[in-house]
């Protein structure tokens, strides 16, 4: 009878430990990390015009490509950048902290289409100091974050999603629009 009830419980909770895991249930994770990726189809547009849409792209995106961009491998088709967002987190009913939400994006190119992942999420933020204690900035994995609080940490969640979400869809927003060769 036991083993018949763990093995109806396995088979019912396995399919939920696939791709669809959500951290707080907003953030998508894979093997313990946030990670939003996806290959995006680009038709009749090979690797070398893709290649360098990305890199305009990260320019009006992160307004310093050259402080973002770590990686820029042309042959490869491979751009790889670290940047933030900055957004504001609910922490108690009448404190805000304003937190930068770092990331690592990388874009891989080939013809007519390229994959993107962000992940590699690292939060970072300035606690006050009190009468009995120093200010300090925080820096911490979102996977970490705000698990002491989870009602303002689903909201701040929401949040951050919304801001990922946005620069995912100025990505494929930028790489599909046709070129302005006629100016």
């Amino acid at each position: 009878m036991c083993k018949t009830l763990l093995s109806i419980f396995l088979i019912l909770t396995i399919p939920s430990f696939g791709q669809n895991e959500k951290l707080f249930d907003i953030l998508p994770i894979k093997e313990g990390k946030v990670i939003y990726t996806d290959v995006v189809i680009v038709d009749s547009t090979d690797k070398v015009k893709l290649y360098s849409k990305v890199k305009k792209w990260f320019i009006e995106q992160y307004k310093s490509a050259k402080d973002v961009i770590q990686l820029d491998d042309k042959e490869n088709g491979e751009v790889i950048g670290k940047g933030f967002f900055e957004t504001n987190w609910q922490n108690s009913f009448i404190s805000e902290l304003k937190v930068n939400v770092w990331h690592t994006i990388k874009i891989y190119i080939k013809d007519n289409r390229f994959k993107y992942e962000i992940t590699n999420f690292t939060l970072k933020y300035y606690v006050g100091g009190t009468r009995y204690s120093t200010g300090s900035t925080v820096e911490e994995a979102i996977e970490d974050f705000g698990k002491d609080r989870v009602r303002n940490t689903k909201n701040y969640f929401v949040t951050v999603d919304s801001e990922i979400v946005s620069i995912i869809s100025s990505l494929i927003n930028f790489m599909k629009a046709p070129n302005k060769e006629d100016w």
